[in-house]
Parts: C-alpha cells; sequence; structure tokens
C-alpha cells in the first residue's frame, strides 16, 4: 500500500465519511465469485458465428453479428442459457466490503445480481435503478445504478448498437450519472484501462471534468507506467494501485479495500481517543448501545454482551483505557446511554432516569396529544430558532419531525407553518451544506443524522434485531412445551432493546410513533413477553424440567416492560395472540396497575370533555388480571355516556361482570347507582337511537346478579316518569314510547311499582289506540321480555310475520335474512305461549319446502329429533341454550346431552 500513501487516498476516504463516494463497479468484483469476465461472455457468440480470418472481431462487433443474424429471441436466449449456469452464484468478500464502506452511490456494468444480493442483507438501502423507468419511483437517498441494464429486463448493452445508442435507450441513466459524479467523487473498482467498457466511461468522465482533474479515481491491480497514469491524470482520473505480481488481482483488490476501511476507521488508543470519536454524540439526549459501539471504533477488539455491557477483550495487549479518569466520557456513559459497563469497568448510577430534550418537549407532546398541526407548528419555530443560534441537532430533529408528522389525507391544514429559515432549499441540500462547510464535530452530528435518523435506518435495524430475537423465543417456547430445555438471554436482550429504544424516541422527542415500522416492534416485542408469560403457566412434559424453567419466563409485566406499550397497546392483533397461548388474563404488577388506573383518572379529571384519551389505557386493562375491581368502578364513574363512549364503557362493564363474585355492598350500591345515572344521561340526552343495546344487556346482568344477591335494585328514574306523564296528557304522541323498547325489555322489572304501572298504563293506551299502525318490533321485543302482553296484537302480528315470509327474496339476498328470522319469531312466539299451534297452521306459514332448510322448523315444527337436526342446533346455539330453547321434555334433554358426548369423543 506505500504506493496508496499520498492526497489521493485522503481524498477518496474523506469523499467516503462525507457520504459523497460514488463507486463504480466492474466485472473484476463478480470474477471471485465465479462470474466471466466481459470477453469470456463474448465468447459464446463465436462459436455459432462462421467468421472469417478477415473479419472484424471486435469484441462489441461480436455480439452484434450474432444479433443481426440469429435476431433477437434466440440473442436474449443465448444469454439467458449462459447465465443459467450461474444463478446459485454468491457475494463474495468483496462485495461484502463494498457494503462495509457504505458509497453514497453504486454503479456497475455488471449484469449480474450479487451486488443486489448483498445489499439486500445490509443496513443501507440501495433503489435500483436498471431502466429509465425506474428513476421516478426511488425513494432513497443511495442509488444501485445497472447502466448496462438488467438481463431480466432484456435491456443489456453488449453489443456495438448498444453502445452507439447508449444516450438514447438509456437517457434519463444518462443524464443522472452525469450528474452524479459531477458533484461526488468516483472510483472505479473491477476494471482494467484496456476494457471496452471503461473506456466508453471514460468518455463521459472526460467530458464532465476536462482539466478539473480532481474528483475521478481509478484501482488497478496491475503495474502502471508513469506515462499512464499521466496520460490518465490529463484526462481527468488519477491511477492508485498496489501490484503485485506473486497475489491474485482479486486478492490485490479485496486488501486495497481493507486497507482503504482501516484507513477510514483508525482505532483510538486512549480515552481521549476514544471521547474524540464520541463526543458529537454529546448533542443527543439519549444514546443507544449500539450507536456507542459502532462510533468508538473499537471493534472487533471490543464487543456488546446482553445489550448493556460494553467489553474490552483483555488477550488483546492495547493499554486499559482508564475510563473514569476522562470527565466528560464519563458523563456522557452514566447519564445519557443505559450501559452498566463500559471497556471494563463498571458504570455507577443512582437511577435509570433520562434527562429529555426540553427544547422540543411541547412541540413533542402536541405531536403524541393528536394536534399535529399544532405541533409542526411549533416544531418549525423551534427550527427557525435553533438554525439562528447554531444548535444544529435540534434543527435537524425539529425539521425531520416536520416532514414526517401525518395530518391525514382528509383533515384540511387549518395552521399555516411559517417559512423555514432557510428557504428555496431542500433539507437534504441544507444537511449537504453543513457537511461540506462546518467544523468536523458538527460534520459528524450531521452525518450520523443523515445516515440513521433521516434514512430511518435506526427503526429499520432495530425492526430487525427485534425480529431475530422474537424468533429466538418462538423457538425456545415451543422447544419447552414440548420437552425441551434451553439457555440464553433473548428475554433480556429483547427488553433492553425496546427500553433503549424507547428511552431514545422520547428523550430525544422523534415523532415516529405513527409510522407502521415502529407499531411491528411493538407488536413483535409485545407478543415476545406474552410467550414469557405463557412459559410461566406450562407444565414441563419432561419429568427433569419439573422444578425448572426456561430462561424466557415472566410470572407478571412490570412496569418498565410495559411503559413503551401503553400508548401504543395493539388493540387489533392481542386478541389473536392471546388466543394462541393459555393466557387468558395478563398478569401485571401491583406498580404497573396502580400506575395505569392513576393515569386514566388523572385523564378524565383534567380533560372531562375528552374520554377518548384513556381509551387503549382501558383496553390494557380489559386484557390484564385486575387486582381491585374498586377502581374499574371508579373509571366507569368518571366516564361520560356519550355515543363514541359505548364501546369503552361497555369494556369497563364486561371487566366488572368478569369480578362481580368479589363486589361488596358498598361497590353494589355504587354500581346500581352509576347505573341509575347512565340511564337517566341516555333518556335526558335522548340518546336511545346512538348507544348500543350491549350496554343495557350489560347493565342487566349486573342488575340481575344484585338482586340475586338480594341486594335493592330498584330503579327510580324522574326522567323516564316525566316523559311517561307527558304520553299519558296526550303532550307528546304515544308512539314515541316505541323508541324506548330496548330500555323497557332491559330494566322493566327493575324499576319500582309507580313506575312500573306508569308503563303499562302507556302501553295500554298504546294497545287501544294503534292497533293496526304498531311498530312490530317495539310489540315483539316487550312480549318476550314479559312486559307487556299486548293480546289484542295477536293476529295483526302473525299476519305482519306471515307476509314477510312470503315475501320473494329469490333475486337478492339480505342481512339479517328476514324471511329466515320471522320464522323463527313465529316459532319463539310459540314456544313462549304467545301464539298457538293452530292459529299458525291455519295461516299455512310452516309449508313442508321449508323442511330441511331451518333445523330449528324441524325440531320444533315437524318433531325431527334426529341426530342430523340436534347437531346442527347444538352448533347454533351450545348445550346449555338449546336445551332451554329446544327441549321442552327430558327425552328431547337427553337427546342434546348424549350427542354432545359424541361430539366430544370424535374432535378428541
Amino acid at each position: 500500500m506505500s504506493k496508496l500513501k499520498n492526497g489521493m487516498l485522503n481524498q477518496i476516504l474523506s469523499a467516503a465519511e462525507n457520504d459523497s463516494l460514488i463507486l463504480f463497479v466492474g466485472a473484476g468484483v463478480s470474477k471471485n465469485s465465479g462470474i466471466p469476465l466481459w470477453d469470456e461472455l463474448v465468447s459464446i457468440f463465436v462459436e455459432e458465428l462462421d467468421l472469417d480470418e478477415e473479419d472484424d472481431k471486435d469484441l462489441l462487433k461480436i455480439p452484434q453479428y450474432y444479433y443481426d443474424i440469429f435476431g433477437k429471441n434466440r440473442y436474449y436466449q443465448k444469454l439467458e442459457d449462459f447465465f443459467k449456469t450461474y444463478q446459485n452464484a454468491e457475494p463474495n468478500e468483496i462485495h461484502d466490503l463494498i457494503a462495509e464502506i457504505k458509497p453514497k452511490h453504486i454503479i456497475t456494468t455488471n449484469y449480474d445480481n450479487l451486488i443486489e444480493k448483498r445489499l439486500n442483507e445490509s443496513v443501507m438501502k440501495y433503489d435500483v435503478i436498471s431502466d429509465d423507468f425506474d428513476i421516478p419511483y426511488v425513494n432513497s437517498n443511495h442509488y444501485l445504478i445497472k447502466m448496462h441494464g438488467d438481463l431480466i429486463k432484456k435491456n443489456l448493452v453488449l453489443k456495438e448498437q448498444d453502445y452507439d445508442n447508449y444516450e438514447d435507450n438509456f437517457y434519463m441513466i444518462s443524464t443522472l450519472i452525469q450528474t452524479l459524479i459531477m458533484n461526488n467523487t468516483v472510483l472505479f473498482i473491477g476494471y482494467s484501462l484496456k476494457d471496452k467498457t471503461f473506456n466508453n466511461i471514460f468518455r463521459i468522465v472526460q467530458n464532465i471534468f476536462g482539466n478539473n482533474a480532481k474528483k475521478a479515481y481509478f484501482y488497478s491491480p496491475d503495474f502502471q507506467s508513469s506515462t499512464q497514469r499521466k496520460y490518465y491524470e490529463g484526462k481527468g482520473i488519477h491511477i492508485l494501485s498496489n501490484a503485485d505480481k506473486d497475489k491474485e488481482p482479486g486478492i490485490l483488490l479485496k486488501n486495497f479495500l481493507l486497507n482503504f476501511l482501516k484507513e477510514s476507521h483508525p482505532k483510538p488508543k486512549n480515552n481521549l481517543e476514544v471521547w474524540n470519536n464520541i463526543k458529537f454524540l454529546n448533542n443527543l439526549s439519549f444514546i443507544e448501545a449500539e450507536t456507542i459501539v459502532k462510533y468508538t471504533n473499537l471493534s472487533p477488539n471490543a464487543f456488546l454482551y446482553n445489550s448493556v455491557q460494553f467489553s474490552w477483550n483483555p488477550i488483546i495487549p492495547e493499554s486499559i483505557f482508564e475510563i473514569n479518569s476522562n470527565k466528560k466520557l464519563v458523563k456522557l456513559i452514566t447519564k445519557k446511554t443505559r450501559l452498566s459497563s463500559f471497556l471494563g469497568e463498571n458504570i455507577k448510577r443512582d437511577d435509570l432516569k433520562f434527562q429529555e430534550n426540553e427544547f422540543l418537549s411541547r412541540a413533542f407532546e402536541q405531536y403524541k396529544d393528536g394536534k399535529h398541526q399544532e405541533a409542526k407548528k411549533t416544531f418549525r419555530e423551534l427550527a427557525n430558532y435553533a438554525y439562528k443560534r447554531k444548535d444544529y441537532w435540534n434543527y435537524l430533529v425539529a425539521e425531520f419531525n416536520i416532514q414526517h408528522i401525518n395530518d391525514g389525507l382528509l383533515r384540511k391544514s387549518s395552521t399555516q407553518l411559517i417559512d423555514p429559515v432557510v428557504k428555496d432549499s431542500s433539507f437534504e441540500k441544507i444537511m449537504d451544506g453543513f457537511i461540506e462547510n462546518e467544523n468536523q464535530e458538527v460534520k459528524e452530528l450531521v452525518y450520523y443524522f443523515k445516515n440513521e435518523i433521516y434514512s430511518f435506518k435506526f427503526v429499520y435495524v432495530k425492526l430487525f434485531k427485534i425480529d431475530s430475537l422474537l424468533d429466538k423465543i418462538r423457538q425456545e417456547h415451543f422447544d419447552y412445551k414440548n420437552g425441551g430445555v434451553s439457555s440464553n438471554s433473548s428475554l433480556f436482550e429483547i427488553r433492553e432493546k425496546i427500553a433503549s429504544f424507547h428511552s431514545f424516541i422520547e428523550c430525544n422527542k422523534i415523532t415516529i410513533y405513527h409510522y407502521a415500522e415502529y407499531k411491528k416492534i411493538i407488536e413483535r416485542y409485545f407478543e415476545a413477553l406474552l410467550l414469557a408469560l405463557d412459559n410461566s403457566l406450562i407444565k414441563p412434559v419432561n419429568p427433569i424440567m419439573l422444578n425448572q424453567q426456561t430462561p424466557s419466563t415472566i410470572e407478571e409485566l412490570t412496569l418498565e416492560d410495559l411503559q413503551p406499550i401503553l400508548d401504543h397497546w395493539p388493540i387489533s392483533t392481542i386478541d389473536n395472540i392471546l388466543e394462541n397461548l393459555n393466557i387468558k388474563k395478563i398478569m401485571i404488577d401491583k406498580c404497573s396497575f396502580d400506575f395505569i388506573v392513576t393515569r386514566i383518572t388523572d385523564q378524565l379529571t383534567h380533560n372531562s370533555n375528552d374520554t377518548n384519551s384513556p381509551r387503549r389505557l382501558i383496553d390494557v386493562l380489559y386484557h390484564v388480571q385486575i387486582k381491585d375491581v374498586k377502581n374499574i368502578i371508579e373509571i366507569l364513574n368518571l366516564y361520560q355516556l356519550k355515543p363514541s363512549n359505548y364501546q369503552t364503557i361497555l369494556k369497563l362493564l364486561n371487566i366488572i361482570i368478569e369480578y362481580k363474585n368479589v363486589l361488596n355492598e358498598r361497590q353494589i350500591e355504587d354500581l346500581v347507582s352509576i347505573i341509575k345515572s347512565h340511564i337517566s344521561q341516555v333518556i335526558e340526552k335522548d340518546l336511545l337511537d346512538e348507544i348500543n343495546s350491549e350496554i343495557f344487556f350489560a347493565y342487566k346482568i349486573l342488575l340481575d346478579y344484585f338482586s340475586h344477591k338480594n341486594k335493592s335494585t330498584i330503579l327510580k328514574i324522574p326522567e323516564l316518569q316525566r316523559i311517561l306523564l307527558l304520553m299519558q296528557k296526550n303532550v307528546d304522541p304515544i308512539e314515541t314510547i316505541e323508541k324506548y323498547d330496548n330500555l323497557l325489555s332491559s330494566f322493566f322489572s327493575f324499576l319500582d311499582n309507580r313506575l312500573k304501572k306508569q308503563v303499562l298504563k302507556v302501553l295500554t293506551k298504546y294497545e287501544k289506540k294503534r292497533k293496526t299502525t304498531f311498530k312490530l318490533q317495539f310489540v315483539t321485543e316487550l312480549i318476550f321480555s314479559k312486559v307487556y302482553n299486548f293480546s289484542d296484537f295477536k293476529d295483526s302480528i302473525l299476519n305482519k310475520y306471515v307476509q314477510l315470509v312470503k315475501k320473494d327474496q329469490q333475486t337478492y339476498c339480505t342481512f339479517p335474512d328476514k324471511k329466515k328470522e320471522s320464522i323463527l319469531i313465529i316459532l319463539n312466539l310459540l314456544q313462549c305461549k304467545y301464539l298457538d299451534r293452530v292459529s299458525i297452521e291455519k295461516k299455512h306459514v310452516i309449508m313442508n319446502k321449508m323442511r330441511g332448510e331451518y333445523p330449528e322448523v324441524d325440531w320444533i315444527w315437524f318433531g325431527d329429533y334426529s341426530h342430523e337436526v340436534a347437531k346442527k342446533i347444538l352448533n347454533n346455539y351450545g348445550l346449555k341454550k338449546a336445551k332451554e330453547y329446544f327441549a321442552s321434555t327430558a327425552e328431547q334433554e337427553e337427546i342434546f346431552n348424549h350427542l354432545t358426548i359424541i361430539m366430544s369423543e370424535s374432535e378428541n
């Protein structure tokens, strides 16, 4: 490498550091993977060509001859057959080194996909451009340009005509390449100066650079004379070489890239040099351990163990770093990371509380509260202020947040953002300006931000690592269930990585919570926690394991486990995950439960008009083991009853129903009072059409339970009494009672006697006045719930349902099926003895053609007690309801019991 020790290498190193290096990659790079060079590829056409000695055997003309003689299809078939031989080729070490160098862009004349394969495994993402149509769809700031096309797209540049028409066929790619090499430093690897391919590219470079020969470099493993060097330097290209006749060209190229990486990442020798490598990170409020490890540049002599221990390898003879003597370094590690040890020295700290970025806090809280427009406005004000005082970190984060906060497609912007402090320039160009013009520390900070934050790499890296750890925990869970044993730290690591990631986002105020990638990270972490909880419930198959547990085991979740999840509870996926495990309720410790309850009550108390805020936290309580049902009653009491809240209120009621056996007398009294209050609100605010009847059903379950416990459940509802009086006195139309069907059917039996009498008076009046114009659903509902018999309506009710059964619904389907629904209602009216069989038969409603369509009809009407019919009823209703609704005799009940046993045995 002695011939490389000059200013040229420094120029290339500087370009790589400033993210302005373009690698031109030739066939020599793929040669180490077994892919033939260009002249070997061209030679496949010679065999079928009858070339005379005087024919021009130029390497561009040979494929042209073949194409002209045999045509396009055979030409490409020949190429496809050739490349099939190498379809299993894999990237080699040189491809690995290219990925490690991370050039800004890669341009290749190779047709193979080895570079894509390797880059797909790396963190930095490159958009592949192999024809002009790819350019409008690029998303990243890094390109892999296949300037000579792709075999799959059949647009290879190989024959003479391809080169002659290149700028016509690849106009946009040609223009893009010229723009890129004009503004960046170019390094050619894998080419020979004799290559036709290189010489075609060389003409482009020569036209662009002319005499300004500063930015183009050519690596050659071959010896180059001073005459050759001067010739190419005059044309705009500097030649670098580490020629050695005893070594293969591939080995020399590999050594060149290895030394390039070594020169670009010098190892620190003492704590001051370690500090100098990472001091730019001190601008952050929190730094993840992996970031510290990466930028200290001590790998492989130092490594991260269990996500929190940055360990020094004592075998290496370098001196100990004596970290504690560098106060600035110690302060950064203790105050801004979760590391428990650093290069062999333990970290002493009182707690794991980290300083947050107060400068951006207000805007970040607006974002978390869903006030996105206000957040963007505040971030812009802060960005402009930060820029003016040269606080570049806060400027970058604030502008990043402005670009990434989603307003919603259907929401009009109500707040006009003030202009950015730098107008008429893109955010990316501003960052490039910092890198080019500011001091070294600012350059490093902006380079970090651009490559880690702006590119979203910090999210994708985390998602990849969490996926990998989750796969290990899933496998461990499977093995443990099947008697296996394991020893690992996967659960500890995934907890640490999520805690660190959460601190990084919260402390530095980065607005990514609404992104799908972040939600995936949280969902995967949550699944890992549930698998660990499930492990605590598994009884090991292996007797030797009876007193042992697998490492990824949790008895209950702590507040630290839950903190990253609470505001991002995976409502849409949690039920599916729980269903696949043994877990019915998630176990959390008392500290976590108290924290959630306090947070909900604070939100409801201080934001009484915004009852949507605690909705996600209530969903958390819905899925966890409740420590004290008293807290749930208190939350229910604070919650306003309105249409947008009914699902959340229903969850609270279902929690209370689940724990109703532990309720004491005071809690029962409180609940009855809440139910009275809610019913009054429904009537007073006229919410009957908007409140789901499921809530009434939940109230009824509780009231029924309380009455069975001999607790007072008498409901006095002044609002209902007032409305009934208005109907009795003809102030309100008598049909107004129809909208109270759900309320009356649910709560009539709990009303005080005076209110019951008023209801019956109104219904009696309704029966007299609405003989033919009554609301069928209202009347039927009250009959089934035994509120009022409506004996005068029997014929009319039957006739109305008969008409619904007779309606021709052959041309279209409805849901629910009115015909089937009406038949079942008639049968239910028969079952509850409101109608009799004779009156139904007179209407000819149930005919033989209905037989076999509805098991309920077959059973009740036709007396078909076969196993086939009974099985359908059991599948539709379950054993308990099947016996309740359809077993009127001991014999019928035995049919259901016997069939249930048979079905259960067949499943086992």
